[in-house]
């Protein structure tokens, strides 16, 4: 009987496997240069990325999340798992924000909105996924911050240290830095209230001063009504109208 385990070669002489080769041009640069071993450890460690990416998402499409929740978990995925969380959430009815979980009530279901005093149409798709527009804002700050490299690089990477915002307020704690971002070089956490009492000469000429300056700022904001930055006051302003009007 033909034994099929039957090797016909020496040890010297069996024929070798071909050598694998690997395309490494689709690969990010930093993986380029690894070895064969390295690439091998990479695709475990992807893989395990992925999965854990997966439980991360599914996670946060669930209601009652928390912000230390939250902010322990953005490391672990991508913007695009971002969009999923929102886009699923959405699905559900309930807001695209994960600290939120308000439900989604009177969503338009046009995908423009076109503004007759601007004279523009704007896209309102991924606004409709949110309950107001600080959740909207929120979660575009959120996802402005997250890195867009792979998830199986990250031990190589810097990574952030996310920050949350709540309607106009910021919010860090002491696993984060000292300080929040810096808007315009104002920094929230150290604004503080003093109070100061004045006499009333004191207050007449404070007034007038302010009132000076006041004056003497109008026409130079009239002489410019096309800057770049009036156009977009004007255009948020605008898009707020409309939202509003349509109850979203």
């Amino acid at each position: 009987m033909w034994n099929e385990d039957l090797n016909v070669f020496t040890n010297d002489q069996t024929p070798k496997q071909p050598a694998t080769k690997v395309n490494r041009a689709k690969l990010p640069k930093r993986a380029r240069n690894f070895s064969k071993e390295q690439l091998q450890k990479a695709l475990r460690k992807k893989k395990e990325c992925n999965d854990k990416a997966q439980r991360v998402v599914e996670t946060l499409i669930e209601p009652g999340r928390t912000e230390d929740e939250l902010l322990t978990l953005l490391k672990d995925i991508n913007q695009c798992h971002m969009e999923d969380i929102v886009q699923e959430r959405a699905i559900v009815k309930i807001c695209g924000y994960p600290l939120c979980d308000n439900e989604l009530k009177n969503i338009p279901k046009q995908q423009y909105v076109i503004s007759v005093t601007q004279n523009k149409v704007f896209d309102i798709t991924e606004r409709k996924n949110f309950c107001s527009g600080d959740c909207y804002k929120a979660s575009n700050y959120i996802k402005q911050q997250m890195l867009t490299s792979p998830l199986w690089l990250r031990d190589q990477e810097d990574i952030p240290k996310f920050r949350l915002i709540t309607g106009r307020q910021l919010v860090y704690r002491e696993t984060d830095v000292k300080k929040p971002l810096q808007p315009d070089e104002l920094l929230f956490g150290e604004l503080k209230i003093v109070e100061r009492r004045y006499a009333p000469e004191q207050q007449e000429a404070i007034l007038r001063e302010a009132s000076e300056e006041m004056e003497q700022e109008t026409p130079h904001i009239s002489e410019q009504p096309g800057t770049a930055v009036q156009d977009v006051v004007g255009m948020e302003e605008e898009l707020g109208s409309v939202l509003s009007k349509l109850q979203i």
